[in-house]
């Protein structure tokens, strides 16, 4: 096919083989090259992991449903629609669905809806303490047949029930037409009302006839035109505005887009960029060596292909692709709704973090990508409310609402509903990781600390599933059990990763020998998830990298670090998405932190205790506000042993940090193997080697996790217990490790020998 001539009707034909319509659908079938080239690929690493380790069969659901061919091709060019979005089938994972434009689907709107009106009316109950005697006010824009705003809002009656305040809508759109509001307001029958309002199925339908009652006593609406001229909208306490702006398709070099792929590209996708006030969302290829992987190769052939073979006059060029381009010309209807509602909730906004962060007096309070499978986000809550939540941190003696936002994208909307222990700890939290990252700041390691709480998914948040997170406990197959949720540094040097924990306490001085637990295994969690040399493992590397990289995204909008800092990470990140690296840890260096804000009033200086290969810090509450209000730029450029309360030098790392290799062997751990090297070797070559038959398949563990002395004690040798149970011995133990401490006197496990043997009135402690 010669490049910049349109394609004769044969070879239309030809690259046209696999796409096929039924019923008036149009659908990417099994037979499609891009298919079989991805899952013969697929195939073939599928049976090698059969032979080496069956990691495959342990998997989480919702990592295996991310390896489909989608993703290499998230994009269609359609002749009247200008393009179609690829859809994967949930029922068929080798079909999928070419969905117009226009057509796109937005059921996750309906969980949105009612997830933030709840935290709505949660965050400012004061508004509503009348119950049925106050309105709440929603205005909806853009959302035309707004039939997900409307079964979000009866799922949010459902909740509340009786207790449900009046709700009043003001629906918004360019004409008017014909909705659910109006569908809902028309029909009389009330077996009709229950098809309409999904009354007829599960728990709601034996309050069907209640809660449509209540629809009709509490719920009301209006319809609207925009005004062309600068007309306000009515005031609203929140605002469900989607961006309609089209969408428009343009062609880019796919050789030269920046890269979504990860893992040599079992887990292909699209990546966000912006150029000069537009917004591109595109497959790219830049920085992916394509030759062992056949269906790249292919797709970086056959993107450019795509479009002549579908239209009747564009030539074929190479190497080109279809990206997706939104502009910022829908800001001004954006404004109306900023100025008149207290939360402003933008639906697909289609641009990045960088656009709401550039508008003045604005505050981002909540970004999510959990309601779609999207590399962008789904839903941003914005507020020009700015005062609200800077007084909010002033009563606690202030903090910098960029800083707080690029940790954690939710802290913000919770900050208002939050009672004093909740904000309390937050802040201990930020000022734990900038006093560690202080301590990390001279190495020459690139360090990025991590909130691991929606990583982790300990607890869900937001009506989230906690079983849709890749590494979260519950996919593993973990129901309970310590771990520590607040903070994971991430170091990159070189082709290797370094994980430190750091578990946050914040309150009276006491051991928290809890908190030393919790990091261990925060710890361990990861580096047995993460270190695998199987599949799984090099499927959960490539899954934690885009993590890292979108909390990079975020400490770069809002300025936390020096420009620079994270060029060192982003210019090779196409190399660290596809799971290459390994995993490494300092040496000389403690193993994690476990560091506590203490309240007591007479503690006045800060303490620094080595635990278990845990480093306890201590700082006096009095110093928190200083960590949390100073801006981590200013904290870098004053780093004095004053500034980090004299800490012992050699935990302020410096530039030359030796580091060692953390090697995992699955393979069935030796009979012949002695007491000393159970569970840990040092190898000769400087590297650490855990065995995975010790720390056992996290998959196989369904709902007992493992204990410290099999995981975090790794060096314990195994004794066989008589009487008591490991758990009683345990707790045991560690009443008499609580009680020296009780008198200030540090001890610690031993690391060469059993710590306690049942019979034996005295337990073995190495004074520290």
């Amino acid at each position: 096919m010669p490049f910049n001539a349109p394609l004769s009707e044969s070879q239309k034909t030809l690259v046209n083989i696999g796409f096929a319509e039924f019923a008036d659908q149009e659908y990417i079938t099994p037979l499609h090259p891009l298919v079989l080239a991805y899952n013969a690929n697929l195939a073939s690493v599928l049976a090698g992991d059969k032979q080496s380790s069956g990691s495959f069969k342990k998997l989480p659901p919702v990592t295996i449903n991310r390896l489909t061919a989608q993703g290499l091709m998230p994009f269609v060019y359609d002749a009247n629609h200008d393009f179609s979005y690829n859809h994967s089938e949930k029922e068929n994972v080798f079909w999928s669905k070419l969905i117009p434009q226009q057509e796109s689907s937005y059921d996750f709107v309906r969980s949105l809806v009612k997830d933030k009106v709840n935290k709505f009316t949660a965050a400012f109950k004061h508004l509503f303490v009348a119950g049925n005697k106050t309105t709440l006010i929603i205005n909806s824009v853009n959302n035309q047949q707004n039939k997900e705003v409307f079964l979000g809002l009866i799922d949010y009656i459902k909740l509340k029930k009786d207790k449900v305040t009046n709700i009043h809508v003001n629906l918004y759109d360019e004409a008017e037409s014909y909705c659910w509001f109006d569908m809902f307001a028309d029909t009389a029958s009330y077996d009709e009302l229950k098809d309409l309002c999904e009354l007829n199925k599960g728990p709601a339908k034996t309050q069907a006839d209640s809660i449509i009652d209540l629809l009709r006593t509490r719920l009301t609406y209006s319809k609207f035109t925009h005004d062309k001229g600068e007309k306000a909208q009515a005031y609203a306490h929140m605002s469900f505005f989607k961006n309609n702006e089209r969408v428009q398709a343009t062609d880019v070099d796919v050789l030269k887009q920046t890269t979504g792929v990860a893992c040599h590209g079992l887990m292909p996708g699209e990546a966000a960029t912006s150029k000069n006030g537009r917004y591109y969302t595109a497959f790219g290829l830049n920085g992916i060596d394509t030759r062992e992987a056949p269906h790249l190769a292919l797709i970086a052939k056959y993107s450019g292909l795509v479009k002549p073979a579908r239209s009747q006059h564009e030539e074929y060029n190479a190497s080109r692709s279809q990206a997706l381009v939104v502009t910022e010309e829908f800001k001004t209807l954006l404004e109306r709704s900023y100025e008149n509602s207290i939360w402003t909730t933008i639906i697909d906004p289609k641009v990045t973090l960088e656009f709401f962060e550039s508008q003045k007096n604005m505050v981002l309070i909540h970004y999510s990508d959990n309601y779609t499978n999207s590399v962008n986000y789904d839903a941003i809550t914005v507020t020009k409310q700015t005062g609200l939540y800077n007084k909010v941190l002033e009563s606690d003696n202030g903090g910098i609402i960029e800083e707080f936002n690029a940790f954690n994208g939710e802290w913000l909307l919770n900050l208002v509903t939050a009672n004093d222990n909740e904000r309390k700890e937050k802040r201990g939290i930020i000022c734990a990781y900038k006093y560690v990252n202080c301590l990390l700041a001279k190495s020459d390691i690139t360090w990025v600390p991590l909130s691991i709480a929606e990583v982790i998914r300990v607890a869900g948040n937001l009506g989230l599933n906690m079983a849709d997170s890749d590494l979260s406990r519950l996919a593993q197959g973990f129901k309970k059990g310590v771990i520590s949720d607040d903070i994971l540094f991430v170091g990159f040097k070189d082709q290797q990763i370094i994980l430190l924990p750091v578990e946050v306490k914040t309150g009276k001085r006491q051991t928290h020998s809890k908190g030393v637990k919790q990091a261990q295994e925060l710890k361990s969690y990861f580096e047995s998830l993460l270190g695998q040399q199987t599949l799984a493992g090099h499927l959960y590397r490539g899954l934690f990298m885009r993590q890292v990289l979108m909390q990079i995204d975020k400490y770069k909008l809002y300025n936390v670090y020096e420009p620079t800092y994270f060029d060192v990470i982003e210019d090779s990140s196409a190399y660290w998405l596809q799971g290459d690296y390994q995993l490494a840890e300092l040496t000389d260096y403690p193993a994690g932190l476990l560091f506590v804000n203490v309240e007591d009033t007479d503690f006045t200086h800060a303490a620094f205790t080595p635990i278990q290969n845990i480093l306890k810090v201590e700082l006096p509450a009095a110093c928190l506000s200083h960590w949390v209000k100073t801006p981590m730029q200013t904290l870098f450029k004053e780093l004095t042993p004053a500034k980090l309360h004299h800490i012992n030098a050699r935990y302020v790392l410096e530039a030359g940090q030796t580091t060692q290799l953390v090697t995992f062997d699955d393979k069935e751990k030796s009979e012949e193997r002695d007491v000393t090297e159970s569970g840990q070797k040092i190898s000769n070559s400087g590297s650490r080697v855990i065995e995975l038959a010790d720390i056992g398949s996290l998959n196989e563990v369904k709902g007992e996790l493992q204990t410290l002395s099999q995981v975090a004690e790794q060096n314990k040798p195994l004794v066989k217990r008589k009487t008591m149970s490991e758990e009683e011995l345990e707790a045991l133990y560690q009443r008499v490790i609580d009680c020296y401490y009780s008198f200030n006197i540090p001890v610690s496990k031993p690391n060469t020998e059993a710590p306690y043997v049942e019979g034996l009135r005295l337990s073995c402690l190495e004074w520290s």
